[in-house]
């Protein structure tokens, strides 16, 4: 496969001239080949058509269709994302395949606050692998698109996360009220999983780090590791000495790649759903705080937990805000994720296609407070769940848990959250700031939330009063 990058005759002046900037390309084996050799090389742009490419050495499987996804980043940003199929037959190679695309400028309104760490995880299927590429946006920092692995998946990755998650419910089930030995057991899980997934290099690197950086995102297109509760851990005179969780040491959240992100979200008109027979105590509380922000900045509104009325609202885009706080599982399967409704029905990640991937049109953020919403895995043909089928809609941030939280811990972190987006703080501040709150109660329900956003992105109010519901939708 050849790869050529060329500068448009169309000049962009939010991308400038490329010529003199190093990109650097990685292709991903999705479906019926693999890779032989690297799979990450730097170029610059050709200056004319008869500048060379690089070039990736491609080994088809078996006859039938291959598709390899290809990466461009400048800077450790992505700015260009594409997926090339071809046809494979016994007889030899086809017709030869060539698409382009643009390459997206990352502009300063974009992406003004910058993400200090910038961690690329990439999904080989075969052999089962993973590949990590790290960036920091300080030269001085000496990580420059830093690539570990491939590392070897041993075994069924969600069979080995639903049975780590599975250890977390059993011990909340156990609780009697004290936290401290549910701690315990996620600081020796934490530890374990920053031993299991992260090189002995990428480990010391990420030590000698946690002073340094304040921002960190994580873009991965696996669907089962939870790398907000990596443990981070250090050698200092030949003792091993633990800090804290990875979401507790840098303002960190998630993405997928290849998806748009939103660097300013708005909630001017937001939707709260809260089941009437939920039987949780906090929730009114949770629910009545958000209620309370309805007013000349922003509308907000309860939404009855009616499915037909849930789609309704999201194929009308009527909300930039929808907050859910309620019962949820995960299901077995990222097919079965489902938060409960009224009159005993549920609402699944399913449920969200067709029409009601409108509900992306106006950049949401989807917060659903509920057990085991952030989970995910595999679906028939891609990563599925709450998340990915969220984003992939074009929500512009998902907030979601691992685990089934404690009751107050939940009220207290979407408060919390809520009133730092509300004050001016980015959603990475936010998040830190919730964790912080709910770990001060000793409830570890703190690292049970996952949050996929840009770190700075901020709150903007938009005041469009028109786009809002009418009174006969709302309640």
């Amino acid at each position: 496969m050849l790869v050529r990058l060329v500068q448009s005759t169309v000049e962009d002046s939010s991308f400038g001239s490329a010529s003199n900037d190093t990109f650097d390309v990685v292709v991903q084996p999705i479906a019926n080949v693999e890779i032989v050799g690297s799979c990450e090389l730097q170029m610059r742009v050709a200056t004319s058509d008869n500048s060379p490419p690089i070039r990736f050495l491609t080994l088809a499987k078996n006859a039938g269709t291959a598709r390899i996804r290809v990466f461009v980043f400048r800077g450790g940003e992505a700015v260009a994302q594409l997926t090339v199929a071809a046809q494979v037959t016994n007889d030899g190679p086809t017709s030869s395949t060539r698409t382009q695309v643009a390459l997206q400028a990352q502009t300063e309104r974009e992406f003004g606050h910058g993400n200090d760490l910038t961690m690329l995880v990439l999904e080989q299927k075969t052999p089962p692998s993973y590949t990590i590429f790290l960036n920091a946006a300080d030269a001085s920092h000496k990580v420059n698109f830093m690539k570990f692995g491939p590392i070897p998946v041993e075994q069924n990755p969600q069979q080995l996360f639903d049975d780590f998650f599975a250890d977390f419910e059993a011990l909340a089930d156990a609780s009697t009220g004290t936290y401290s030995h549910i701690e315990l057991h996620l600081a020796q899980r934490g530890s374990w999983l920053l031993e299991t997934v992260f090189p002995r290099d990428l480990r010391e690197l990420v030590w000698t780090l946690r002073t340094r950086i304040k921002t960190v995102l994580i873009q991965s297109d696996e669907p089962y590791i939870p790398w907000e509760l990596c443990k981070l851990q250090g050698l200092e005179d030949g003792t091993i000495v633990e800090g804290p969780f990875f979401c507790e040491a840098f303002q960190l959240t998630r993405w997928m790649p290849g998806v748009p992100r939103r660097s300013v979200l708005t909630l001017d008109c937001m939707a709260v759903v809260a089941p009437v027979d939920s039987g949780l105590r906090a929730t009114e509380e949770e629910t009545e705080f958000l209620r309370s922000q309805n007013g000349t900045q922003r509308r907000v509104e309860g939404l009855n937990a009616d499915y037909a009325r849930i789609i309704r609202a999201f194929a009308n885009a009527q909300y930039d805000g929808f907050h859910f706080a309620g019962h949820g599982a995960f299901g077995g399967s990222a097919g079965r994720s489902e938060i409960e409704l009224d009159a005993g029905l549920c609402l699944r990640s399913t449920d969200i296609s067709g029409s009601a991937r409108n509900l992306g049109k106006r950049k949401p953020l989807i917060f659903l407070n509920s057990c085991q919403s952030g989970r995910a895995g595999l679906s028939l043909t891609n990563v599925g769940g709450w998340s990915a089928q969220f984003l992939r809609a074009g929500a512009g941030a998902f907030v979601g848990t691992y685990w089934s939280v404690f009751d107050d811990g939940a009220a207290l972190f979407s408060r919390t959250f809520y009133q730092g987006l509300f004050d001016g703080l980015s959603i990475s501040e936010s998040t830190q700031l919730a964790r912080a709150a709910v770990k001060a109660t000793g409830d570890p329900s703190y690292l049970a939330y996952t949050v996929f956003a840009e770190p700075g992105a901020t709150v903007d109010v938009i005041n469009d009063r028109d786009a809002g519901l009418s009174n006969d939708e709302s309640n």
